[in-house]
């Protein structure tokens, strides 16, 4: 096991912490069909727990991560949150990602994106 993995699973632990102890209220869409429609999210990296927390209600989801070696530890706190991961980035295998979210996208599963200020 590798330094960021470790890493992320010690932040996925202190995260369920956090998670445990936050009040939490979902809205859901009157036409629940919109619910299972594929959906594109699109945030900050520093919502990233807000985001976490708002979709753990999505069953099928993936997220676009970095494919650099910090990008490990999010990659092992969103897949022990239930996504499947795509891995690239703007600059390395910014193609391939695209192409795999696109195929995501065709399976019905919701995917995220983060975006970098």
């Amino acid at each position: 096991m590798n330094k960021y993995k470790f890493l992320g699973i010690i932040l996925h632990f202190f995260y369920r912490i956090l998670s445990f102890m936050t009040r939490k209220e979902y809205f859901y869409a009157k036409n629940m069909k919109m619910m299972n429609n594929p959906n594109i999210i699109v945030f900050w990296h520093r919502k990233i727990f807000t985001v976490c927390n708002a979709t753990r209600i999505i069953k099928k989801k993936a997220s676009i991560v970095s494919a650099s070696k910090d990008g490990e530890i999010l990659a092992e706190v969103l897949k022990r949150e239930g996504n499947e991961l795509i891995r690239g980035s703007s600059n390395r295998d910014n193609i391939k990602s695209l192409k795999e979210a696109v195929r995501y996208a065709k399976k019905i599963i919701h995917w995220g994106l983060q975006l970098m200020v």
